[in-house]
């Protein structure tokens, strides 16, 4: 995904500071530094001209499949484009080319649609995906905005039995947690109560349909996840794309998507990882 249009702040002194910051940008967005120096340039990058960008505003990408979509300025997808000019373009390529033409594909924890959009031009007309999501307003935008009528939404959280769960909202939807944990620097705003589904009864309830790519970034409630979609998962053997902040964690999730090996993939955050089936 790449930075397609953003608002300014008019006047000379928020171009002289856009000008002024372009190495830092150039350096944040460099994928072979390490991770420390690439943080430190991003910060830099902000302090000195994210005064640029008009305050309220949103901005805009272009992502695989020639979709558009929208994301407000001050929050970690809207900044991090404006920064870098891109953001996990390479976990975006790989969920076009893995969402097979026909199939059905499931966005856990689908935020504002970035996935969503693109899973949806991958499957195509015939195909289906099923974002699960507690943050409508912007996703059902985002996909008016890019015509997408193969996509049922799914209101609420993914989780390891139906019922309800409680969803720790933040200051910035990308963080919003139903896993329990919140991210540093990112304070609770409040805790509200959402409708929890399994992926497998969603799935079944579908028609047992064929299933060729399962994204998921729910912020620490990855396993339950895949608890509830284990028989989906063992009927049709998709690729996962997962988010995994901890480290520690990730032998946890390779037991549950037992027959599933992580593939190495090019390009992707180091807190991201693809795992497919032998």
């Amino acid at each position: 995904m790449t930075l397609e249009s953003w608002k300014r702040t008019p006047g000379w002194r928020s171009a002289v500071r856009w000008y002024l910051s372009r190495p830092f940008r150039a350096l944040a967005a460099a994928r072979g530094l390490p991770g420390r120096a690439r943080a430190t340039s991003w910060e830099l990058a902000r302090l000195m001209a994210w005064s640029t960008v008009r305050s309220g505003s949103s901005i805009t990408a272009a992502t695989p499949g020639d979709c558009s979509v929208e994301f407000a300025a001050d929050t970690l997808i809207g900044r991090n484009l404006w920064t870098t000019g891109a953001f996990e373009p390479c976990e975006l390529d790989a969920a076009f080319g893995m969402s097979s033409p026909g199939t059905y594909t499931f966005d856990v924890g689908a935020n504002v649609g970035l996935f969503t959009v693109v899973m949806s031009r991958g499957v195509g007309p015939d195909g289906r995906v099923e974002p699960v999501a507690n943050t409508l307003g912007c996703l059902r935008s985002n996909l008016e905005r890019n015509q997408c009528t193969n996509v049922e939404v799914v209101e609420g959280a993914a989780a390891d039995s139906p019922g309800e769960i409680g969803l720790l909202m933040t200051d910035d939807p990308a963080f919003h947690s139903a896993g329990g944990k919140l991210m540093p620097g990112h304070p609770l705003v409040r805790t509200v109560r959402v409708k929890a589904y399994t992926l497998d009864a969603v799935w079944i309830a579908a028609g047992r349909p064929p299933v060729s790519l399962v994204k998921i970034d729910v912020e620490g409630g990855e396993q339950a996840v895949l608890l509830g979609a284990a028989q989906m998962i063992q009927h049709c053997r998709p690729a996962v794309i997962i988010e995994v902040a901890d480290p520690q964690e990730l032998s946890q999730i390779a037991a549950l998507l037992h027959g599933y090996r992580q593939e190495p993939a090019a390009g992707f955050e180091p807190y991201n990882y693809l795992m497919v089936s032998e």
